[in-house]
């Protein structure tokens, strides 16, 4: 059994939480979770999911966050809203110069 340690809390993690509340764009949860030091590590795809989602305003929150939750953009996050017509996350992707899409 594990040792008890009267007195120390530690704080629970949510990445789950974290990853539902980027891919349905919910920019305020997504500040409250971390404000409370609940987010991260989130899943690898996060940000791939949330830009093929379309919310703009979350794929700009994780962006600003992925050091602090080790986060990295992949070529799949241009793929994801290029192909669900998301023409404003394309935009902002390609200006802040963080895909390409690949030649076909």
């Amino acid at each position: 059994a594990p040792a008890s340690h009267k007195g120390q809390h530690q704080r629970p993690r949510l990445p789950r939480g974290l990853d539902a509340a980027a891919v349905g764009g919910h920019v305020s949860t997504l500040d409250w979770l971390l404000k409370r030091g609940l987010g991260g590590p989130s899943s690898p795809q996060i940000l791939d999911m949330t830009a093929s989602h379309g919310h703009l305003q979350a794929v700009e929150w994780l962006y600003r966050h992925r050091a602090q939750l080790g986060l990295e953009w992949t070529q799949r996050a241009w793929s994801g809203p290029a192909g669900n017509g998301h023409l404003d996350v394309l935009r902002w992707l390609h200006h802040h110069a963080l895909c390409r899409p690949s030649p076909v």
